[in-house]
């Protein structure tokens, strides 16, 4: 669902990118909105706290997805050993700030 609302916002770059995405939000939402659910001791039958948790799910599914794609589109060419150096040096900056 919430995978799905984005395509109303972000141009996937085709129909694969638009179904990739949208299918993997929408399968980790209906996945992963029955633990959340429970998690928050709310009622299983209740659809309107499982729909706005399988939107948050789905939400976050696709900008992961997204952050993963870009992270590989960028370091295409790359040795793995250059993109682990360049890794860690980033991890660095950040947790001297």
């Amino acid at each position: 669902m919430g995978g799905f609302s984005l395509l109303a916002f972000v141009k996937p770059k085709g129909i694969v990118d638009a179904v990739l995405h949208g299918g993997v939000s929408t399968g980790c939402a209906i996945i992963f909105a029955g633990p959340v659910v429970r998690y928050f001791n709310a009622l299983p039958d209740d659809w309107e706290f499982q729909m706005m948790a399988g939107f948050l799910i789905g939400f976050c599914a696709w900008f992961l997805m997204s952050a993963i794609a870009n992270f590989f589109i960028k370091n295409e060419g790359k040795d793995i050993l250059e993109v682990a150096a360049e890794t860690k040096t980033r991890v660095k900056k950040v947790r001297k700030a």
